[in-house]
């Protein structure tokens, strides 16, 4: 497995399947508040939103991991240049030693590879923007539609409590 592959499948553990997981149970526990669920709901409210801080602390590593991607591109990239000028310099080699035409052929196989590891690692850095992206827009979503529930939940109970007191009871 190469390492865009590995940003990829940590993408998805990471960012895309939690925020998946944690939007399903916001929606339930935001039906459930508005369908006249008690303290315990708000409760659980108040428990996803300390989760959905957990997430931040998710999305500030990854954060970290996109400027050490770009970093390793960028060296990467300079490694790749250099190795190129050496293969172009063992190619004048090879003319006159058998053992560096051999070596040339191996190199360039080796810097084709090189080459391909980069593309693939930029492509999937590529993915880490919108990734975060997502992962922000989702994490303040998800906090607005819990506070709003649970302040809703909370006036909702005041009027009643008003009412109540108003007919006696």
């Amino acid at each position: 497995m190469g390492l865009g592959e590995q940003v990829r499948k940590l993408i998805s553990e990471k960012i895309n399947e939690p925020i998946n997981s944690r939007k399903e149970k916001v929606k339930n526990t935001i039906k459930k508040i508005r369908e006249g669920g008690g303290s315990e709901e708000l409760k659980r409210a108040q428990s996803q939103i300390e989760k959905i801080n957990k997430l931040q602390e998710v999305q500030q590593q990854f954060e970290n991991y996109f400027n050490q991607a770009k970093t390793l591109i960028s060296a990467s990239t300079a490694l790749q240049k250099t190795a190129e000028a050496l293969k172009e310099a063992n190619n004048i080699g090879s003319a006159l030693n058998p053992a560096a035409a051999a070596i040339a052929i191996v190199q360039e196989k080796l810097v084709a590879k090189f080459k391909e590891e980069i593309e693939d690692v930029k492509s999937a850095a590529d993915g880490i923007g919108p990734a975060l992206n997502k992962l922000k827009k989702s994490i303040i979503q998800m906090k607005d539609d819990l506070n709003q529930a649970i302040k809703d939940r909370k006036k909702s109970d005041e009027v009643k409590a008003e009412r109540d007191a108003q007919l006696g009871k």
